[in-house]
């Protein structure tokens, strides 16, 4: 899959120009130093989150923010960017530790609350195309992959078109929402179009 160059003149490719910090964090609850989201928040008492830092580091480490968890019929993240490569081998790895745990059943909705930032390079875009497609090896295929994409996201109207083009090309469907209500009341509305009454999401469809 060949993809446009990102960076531009003069402008590092982590979005600033330092290098990234190692971001991996071990707080289950919220990503340190990121505002909280309603939602997200409400969702600490279910079952354990899975967060990168709680996963052995290879030789270089994942930089970024990732939690993975479930919620009824929800598989949701909590990503903080810009990644590099290293973070798309983490989260594959945090996918697998839950798949161990949890199977979603169909129909099922992805969601994903972002922080800090969308950039990303050719290379780490690469290596997620190439995490998509081994996805749908294992994992039923789930009605929409939501994101929660707010006006405070840095690169995002930047990035957003090169993140569905990723999406499109591996047969994902894609969606950006403001806020997180907006996105869990899309979520609900997904699941009750494929007949879902009972969504698990009453609290949050408001």
């Amino acid at each position: 899959m060949r993809l446009p160059r990102l960076t531009e003149p003069g402008r590092h490719a982590t979005g600033s120009g330092r290098p990234l910090r190692a971001q991996a964090t071990r707080d289950s609850k919220s990503l340190p130093g990121q505002p909280r989201r309603r939602y997200a928040a409400a969702m600490d008492e279910r079952p354990t989150r899975i967060n990168v830092g709680q996963l052995p580091q290879g030789r270089f480490m994942a930089h970024g923010e990732l939690q993975v968890w479930h919620h009824a019929r929800l598989l949701c993240y909590e990503a903080g960017g810009p990644f590099n490569v290293e973070m798309v081998g983490a989260m594959s790895r945090a996918v697998g530790r839950l798949l161990q745990q949890w199977q979603p059943s169909e129909p099922y909705v992805v969601v994903t609350w972002w922080h800090g930032s969308l950039l990303a390079s050719p290379e780490v875009l690469e290596a997620y195309h190439g995490l998509l497609r081994l996805g749908r090896q294992v994992m039923a295929p789930e009605l929409a992959c939501l994101w929660q994409v707010g006006p405070e996201i840095e690169d995002a109207a930047f990035m957003k078109p090169l993140w569905k083009q990723v999406h499109d090309a591996c047969g994902y469907r894609l969606e950006f929402c403001e806020s997180d209500g907006e996105m869990l009341r899309r979520a609900s509305e997904l699941l009750r179009q494929a007949g879902v009454e009972d969504s698990g999401l009453a609290p949050f469809d408001a």
